[in-house]
């Protein structure tokens, strides 16, 4: 086989036209498996959990303070979380 020839019944445009479609699969394949992206307004309205959320978490230790927890802990299914008033604890 010569440098630049293709075999017997290959042509240029059907090698083309497998390239373009492996290329337009992958990218496809890629789009639909992708994850939805939603983005929510931390001053907004009340949100309902989704199941196998795991979060870190503050909690309300003895002196009174909110500490955040080291651990994400599991947070079931159903529960509602929303903005909390402006004593929330500040990053």
């Amino acid at each position: 086989m010569k440098s630049g020839k293709l075999r017997a019944g290959r042509s240029w445009p059907a090698w083309k036209a497998l390239c373009l479609l492996i290329c337009v699969g992958a990218g496809l394949i890629g789009c639909v498996s992708a994850r939805r992206v939603v983005l929510i307004d931390s001053e907004g309205a009340l949100l309902r959990v989704g199941p196998g959320v795991k979060a870190r978490v503050y909690f309300l230790n003895k002196a009174g303070e909110w500490e955040l927890g080291a651990n994400p802990v599991p947070i079931p299914e159903g529960w509602v979380i929303g903005p909390f008033p402006a004593s929330a604890p500040k990053k």
